[in-house]
């Protein structure tokens, strides 16, 4: 019976709306990743649109497939996130917390730009890709896995996530696919805890951007110092924490007032 309530759900309509996202979303995407479409070949004289057009780029597929899925999704089921999620106010400051501290550090560039505007620039273009990723992993697959229990859900979302970037092309090695498989499944669960209690895509995206600046992100490997790095994310790292506490701590205060008002009115 358990494997049954699994299988009944994947019907014709829910297999087609996952193939219009994953289709898009890996060959779009990677033809940007592994520079079989390069802009900075193709636009040499214009470096900076050159670097946005290819960072944007990779996450130009999931952006897409995750449009063009919800499109048909929305038909049958209201969407359960938007942009700011339940608070405008909150979501704007998880992106600026970020972007002010690295603005302040400055990011170290072969451009010739200053300091100070490249790390704006580079943190800007970076959290806009975030946010295509967001909607693709956070938005849509989340919605559409909805009837699975939340670990299987999640394991299954880490896993798509992992197998989207095709790191196992340029990384054969068994540990360190395992290792960034258990990244990508650990984010997937928090990024998707996050969203629940958010409702915000820039809420997951500044998170994301978090770690894609700590970790993985190509703008900050050679422009931060790697005491820089760490200063980023300690300072950044707890205020989010706080801010989402307090997030979730007005929202159920609102909820609460809600109900008793109701209570009132019957």
């Amino acid at each position: 019976m358990k494997c049954k309530s699994i299988v009944m759900p994947v019907n014709k309509m829910r297999l087609v709306r996952f193939v219009l996202f994953l289709i898009p979303a890996l060959i779009i995407s990677n033809l940007f990743r592994f520079q079989i479409i390069d802009p900075q070949v193709l636009l040499p004289d214009t470096p900076k649109l050159a670097l946005a057009l290819r960072v944007l780029g990779e996450g130009l597929g999931v952006l897409f497939g995750a449009l063009l899925a919800l499109y048909f999704l929305r038909k049958k089921e209201n969407l359960p996130f938007s942009l700011f999620g339940t608070s405008r106010a909150y979501s704007v400051i998880l992106f600026l917390i970020p972007l002010i501290i690295t603005s302040f550090l400055g990011v170290s560039n072969e451009m010739g730009m200053d300091y100070t505007l490249y790390a704006i620039y580079a943190v800007s273009l970076s959290f806009v890709y975030c946010l295509m990723e967001e909607l693709g992993w956070r938005g849509y697959l989340k919605m559409e896995f909805g009837f699975l229990k939340d670990k299987y859900r999640y394991f299954l979302i880490g896993f798509l996530w992992y197998f989207w970037h095709l790191s196992f092309l340029k990384d054969s090695s068994f540990g360190g696919n395992l290792i960034f498989l258990g990244m990508m499944i650990f984010g997937s669960w928090g990024l998707g805890m996050l969203m629940r209690s958010t409702r915000s895509l820039m809420a997951v995206a500044a998170f994301h951007l978090l770690i894609q600046m700590v970790f993985l992100n190509g703008f900050f490997k050679q422009g931060l110092s790697f005491n820089d790095k760490l200063f980023v994310f300690f300072i950044t790292l707890p205020c989010f924490f706080l801010i989402i506490k307090r997030w979730e701590k007005e929202m159920e205060l609102k909820v609460a007032s809600e109900e008793e008002e109701m209570a009132l009115m019957d």
